[in-house]
């Protein structure tokens, strides 16, 4: 019976946590370390130097992350790609991209372990 119950809390709740190691766009990167948990309802991030962002999750659907922090609604991906920045190494990226209608339709890169 525990198995089952057990089973059943596994399936109903989703969480990924990632090392964070730099964080920049396709070009330039910026070393700086911190954590990255993508859970059923929030998206957070939390850096070494004690700043922490919070967004709320929308949606998702077809593996991208729709995001909100009240006011406008971004969406992020995460995709598996190895390499290194800033003497770094990395397995993955989390693509975050800013709405459109901020003016500055831009992504930030969170390179991740």
């Amino acid at each position: 019976m525990k198995t089952i119950f057990f089973l059943l809390l596994t399936t109903l709740s989703f969480s990924q946590t990632y090392e964070v190691v730099a964080v920049g766009d396709y070009y330039n990167a910026t070393k700086l370390e911190g954590v990255a948990t993508i859970s059923d309802a929030k998206y957070t991030v939390s850096f070494s130097n004690g700043k922490t962002v919070e967004f709320d999750i929308v949606s998702n659907k077809n593996g991208t992350i729709y995001i909100t922090d009240g006011v406008m609604t971004d969406w992020l991906n995460v995709i598996e790609k190895k390499g290194k920045k800033k003497g770094q190494e990395y397995s993955k990226i989390i693509i975050l991209n800013f709405d459109i209608r901020r003016n500055i339709n831009t992504n930030v890169l969170y390179y991740c372990k």
